[in-house]
């Protein structure tokens, strides 16, 4: 195991020390400083390229006056590799100590109260945990589940310290692999067990495996008991609260949940993406348009995944446009312009589609041919459907009431809402296969009923 004086550490704060001086506090544990970069700005650690692992990160829990969270540098940063799971993450929270799911990504929460002993102290500690329990616990693709178990029991003899990595390390072996009794049985362990003041997490994920047990109408009801007794448990349970609603069909108590959660806690960009996803279900095209703008705004400024989120942004602006032909002028003309950046952006073949599906939706609003066959269209999404993004799903049933293609619309909803994707883990692709689950044919035929679709128009399409 590597020594913590040896560790790489990368700093992200916007305003160094506020509350305890970072560099006395590494340099307390002799960590060199020429293995520390030290940043002020997210942006640059985003697009920056690092060629080496960071050992520790110490960042804030926030930047920009709450534009960007910690959860959106911190995905920017894993998908770069640039930190993984077994990276310690030192987070300096706000004072009145906002539990927002960013807080939750934390090894160590800084707050105003902590005194450098102590911090120092818990970073020796979690270094030595990580760096042990990480690469026994995390499973490869080629293990077995005997080569798992194997590896279980060896670290329940070896490391009796550790046995709340291990059993949290099962119970997601477990729900993943869709053992969702097995899972629940953990998970209510850690909750009896555990005497941490903050049980969020562990009350998530037992809620989560009760509800893939098919047990939601148990799951919804212990929800209500955690979430007014006197523990003050943070934005993941209230999100959680959401997905079960969901799943119960309620789409209006849902939506309300997220939204109270976005006033009191913030979002980061899935989390809005997911409000967005549920307005437009509800008929919140406006809300929605402007969740995807801000993430849109956010995406430009890590200069990551600014189609996609343009597309998103272009499917709220179909949906506002299709009931609102009053403002069909201003929203014809946003369309055009986005549509003339978008033409200059390498898209992958996923988002072509999309943007294909986006132009036959603006077209048929300004009844025009559109140029290429709705149902060769869908088909193609069809294939693609693994990969494309959950904005496009919804679309793309959407789009197959507008053209009145039950058959169609029944296939793409079923492969959509059939998987089984763990919230906790994948928590948007598991919101939108909910969602879309509780919605059918007439929703959707509803919601386009007073587009013209161009089939009507143009025979020849049909």
């Amino acid at each position: 195991m590597p020594k913590l004086k040896d560790a790489n550490v990368l700093i992200i704060k916007e305003y160094p020390n506020r509350y305890i001086s970072i560099s006395s506090l590494l340099l307390s544990l002799g960590i060199k400083p020429y293995r520390m970069v030290n940043l002020n700005d997210p942006i640059e650690a985003v697009k920056r390229t690092f060629h080496q692992r960071f050992d520790v990160l110490i960042c804030d829990q926030n930047y920009r006056d709450n534009q960007l969270k910690a959860a959106d540098i911190i995905a920017q940063l894993r998908a770069a590799k640039v930190i993984d799971q077994g990276t310690v993450i030192v987070m300096d929270c706000r004072a009145e100590v906002c539990k927002d799911y960013s807080y939750y990504l934390a090894d160590i929460p800084l707050h105003p109260e902590s005194n450098q002993r102590d911090v120092t102290d818990r970073l020796r500690t979690e270094y030595e945990r990580k760096n042990k329990v990480w690469p026994l616990l995390n499973r490869t693709p080629s293990q077995s589940e005997q080569d798992m178990e194997k590896r279980y029991q060896f670290f329940e003899q070896h490391y009796p310290e550790w046995q709340y990595d291990l059993t949290l390390s099962r119970g997601h072996y477990y729900l993943l692999n869709q053992q969702t009794k097995y899972a629940t049985e953990l998970y209510g362990a850690l909750i009896k067990q555990n005497a941490k003041k903050d049980l969020t997490l562990e009350i998530c994920y037992f809620l989560n495996a009760l509800a893939l047990n098919g047990q939601q109408k148990e799951a919804l009801a212990l929800h209500t008991k955690f979430a007014s007794g006197k523990r003050k448990l943070g934005q993941p349970l209230t999100e959680m609260g959401a997905m079960l609603q969901l799943a119960h069909g309620h789409l209006v108590d849902a939506y309300q949940l997220l939204s109270f959660s976005q006033q009191r806690y913030g979002m980061n960009l899935t989390q809005r993406t997911g409000l967005a996803l549920i307005g437009i279900a509800v008929g919140k095209y406006d809300q929605a348009l402007e969740l995807f703008s801000n993430n849109l705004m956010c995406a430009k400024q890590l200069n990551q995944d600014v189609a996609q989120h343009m597309l998103n942004y272009l499917f709220a602006l179909v949906m506002s446009w299709s009931v609102n032909q009053d403002a069909s002028a201003l929203y014809q003309k946003k369309f055009a312009q986005l549509s003339q950046q978008l033409s200059s952006s390498r898209l992958s073949e996923s988002q072509s589609v999309q943007y294909a599906l986006l132009n036959v939706h603006a077209d048929c609003l300004l009844a025009k041919g559109y140029r290429a066959s709705t149902e060769s269209l869908l088909i193609s999404f069809d294939s693609l459907n693994s990969n494309t993004s959950q904005s496009c799903q919804l679309h793309a049933l959407y789009i197959s009431a507008l053209f009145a293609k039950e058959s169609t619309f029944n296939r793409l909803r079923k492969e959509i809402s059939q998987r089984k994707i763990v919230y906790m883990f994948d928590p948007l692709a598991a919101l939108n296969g909910e969602l879309v689950k509780q919605l059918g044919w007439k929703h959707f035929c509803s919601a386009m009923a007073g587009v013209m679709p161009v089939t009507s128009q143009y025979p020849r399409y049909a």
